[in-house]
């Protein structure tokens, strides 16, 4: 039922219109039976639809309050249900649950995966024993027709050395590089091709095997731990549950009453009769009434309406006479205006060539555009960091400067300025500037990543790795940052704390996993299950298989 406010609130609004009907129809009734000039009917009845408009200003004033009341609880309603389903709700549990029956099944499948891999590699003998003939022949050494030295170096630089680097494809992604060139290097190959014996007697590459076997081996490493600690992740995500639930339920009760009392008081309040169409009404039905007893003087309302309007009219035609010319001050300031909007034009022009990465033509639009307004501080800065990209470090470092002793809080100004002393291996200088940057965002992975660089460089390890750690607690998929701190760790002589970062890097990035994985030396949990061997899932998976089922 509707609360006792909006009860009062709806009596007092029907008495209030009440009594303001009937005043306007006697006052209606009587002006037209007075003898009241028609110019004065006509004010008077419009000061009662003014006295209208009032009384409907403030009972929708009063009404709004309830809307508002209601769109609140609403939206709190539709705040507690998305926290319900993030937190509380056991879509989470069923979500982790089917994510760990994923990497069961996985693992349960890491035996026969090995054996596809490997009969994969039997499968292939012959195309690999060719890969690797074909690898034997490198372009810069070979004489091949209609290719130069030039040609050469230019598909050196492109990645493709040898033979069998040679596709169709490959070749047409290089400038220069067309259909007739593209058929002389792949006659090339395929005359080498028609040269090559296959040996049936020549096994499976060791390399390749051991490259299998070093994959299956860290997948299971992954899967093992992250199977072993199943039953305390679903364990977590319950009592994480319960907690959500325990702590919002009030909150969810308190919501929905609010919101079942505010539809029922907006209801209640949005039915009354809108005050002005009631007050229109009252004065059109006396008008009815007392109309046929009235003449209406239509001739002395026209002769006032069309006397109002001439009058605005010449008001109109005088003002437009009144024709303002331009002043000294305006003359003078105009060079000064045209000089700043020459600059912006060019800033604009810069910026947009910069996202195209134009960025020769970009520092030009920079520099003209510092040539109108020298200490335009965005122009100095997007200068600098349009000449770091052309590697020109040494120019960059003195507009990125000029920026900031123009505009000091600008974090990206000192980014600019520490990548390029970074770029030209001055980690003192560098570190500096990040450590500038940081001071006015602290919290920037990417520039902690940076700093963290410069640390590695100067040999401070211990802050190096402070500095990594917490760039990725800002964002723990951060695959460089994980990467550069297996580094330090290698340095450190920890090298447990590098094949964790290894771990996570299986997961983030394969190729710096294998590249942190190369640059470790053997360790002992390495010697002892080496990449090359794999245990039977079956032996290792029992215990955690029983922890797995384990009722929570």
């Amino acid at each position: 039922r509707p609360s006792n406010q909006v009860r009062r609130k709806k009596y007092k609004q029907y008495v209030s219109l009440t009594v303001i009907c009937m005043g306007v129809i006697i006052v209606a009734v009587l002006l037209l039976f007075s003898g009241v000039s028609n110019q004065g009917v006509f004010w008077s009845f419009g000061g009662l639809l003014f006295l209208g408009s009032v009384v409907a200003a403030a009972v929708n004033s009063a009404t709004s309050a309830n809307k508002l009341a209601l769109d609140a609880a609403q939206k709190r309603w539709r705040e507690l249900e998305q926290l319900w389903g993030d937190k509380a709700s056991l879509a989470r549990f069923q979500s982790k649950l089917t994510e760990l029956n994923a990497r069961k099944n996985e693992y349960l499948g890491l035996a026969a995966l090995r054996n596809k891999k490997l009969q994969r590699l039997e499968d292939e003998r012959k195309d690999r024993q060719l890969y690797r003939y074909l690898d034997r022949f490198r372009i810069v050494r070979e004489d091949i027709s209609g290719i130069g030295p030039s040609r050469r170096t230019t598909l050196l630089s492109y990645g493709i050395e040898t033979a069998a680097d040679l596709t169709g494809k490959a070749i047409l992604s290089v400038p220069g590089f067309g259909p007739v060139y593209a058929s002389k290097l792949l006659g090339w190959r395929k005359l080498l091709e028609s040269r090559f014996v296959f040996d049936p007697t020549e096994g499976v590459n060791p390399a390749d095997m051991q490259a299998v076997e070093q994959e299956i081996a860290s997948a299971r490493l992954r899967l093992e731990r992250d199977l072993a600690n199943a039953p305390n992740e679903l364990r977590r995500v319950c009592r994480e549950i319960e907690a959500a639930r325990s702590l919002l339920q009030a909150s969810v009760h308190e919501g929905l009453r609010t919101l079942a009392q505010a539809e029922i008081d907006w209801k209640t309040v949005s039915k009354t009769i809108p005050p002005f169409a009631a007050i229109l009404i009252a004065l059109l039905l006396s008008v009815a009434v007392g109309l046929p007893f009235r003449e209406m003087g239509t001739r002395a309302l026209r002769a006032f309406v069309d006397s109002t309007f001439k009058h605005r009219s010449q008001r109109a035609e005088a003002q437009n006479t009144n024709i303002s010319q331009p002043t000294k001050s305006n003359t003078e300031t105009t060079p000064i205006l045209d000089s700043q909007a020459e600059s912006q034009n060019s800033f604009k022009n810069g910026v947009e060539l910069s996202k195209r990465g134009s960025f020769e033509e970009a520092a030009q639009e920079f520099q003209r555009s510092i040539a109108f307004e020298p200490g335009f501080a965005d122009a100095h800065h997007e200068l600098g960091y349009a000449l770091y990209r052309m590697g020109k470090y040494r120019q960059s470092v003195e507009s990125s400067q000029k920026a900031i002793s123009l505009n000091p809080k600008n974090a990206e100004t000192q980014r600019n300025l520490g990548l390029a002393f970074k770029a030209m291996r001055k980690w003192t200088d560098a570190a500096k500037a990040f450590r500038e940057a940081l001071k006015i965002t602290p919290e920037h992975p990417a520039t902690l990543y940076n700093l963290a660089v410069c640390l590695h460089n100067k040999h401070e390890y211990e802050e190096a790795i402070q500095v990594l750690q917490e760039a990725v607690r800002l964002k723990p998929d951060y695959a460089s940052a994980h990467y550069e701190l297996g580094l330090v760790n290698i340095a450190t002589g920890n090298t447990d704390a590098a094949y964790e970062e290894y771990l996570r890097l299986l997961d983030l990035n394969e190729k710096l996993a294998k590249k942190l994985y190369e640059a470790m030396p053997p360790s002992p949990r390495q010697q002892s299950s080496p990449p090359n061997t794999i245990m039977d899932p079956s032996d290792v998976y029992i215990s955690i298989r029983l922890k797995f089922n384990a009722r929570l």
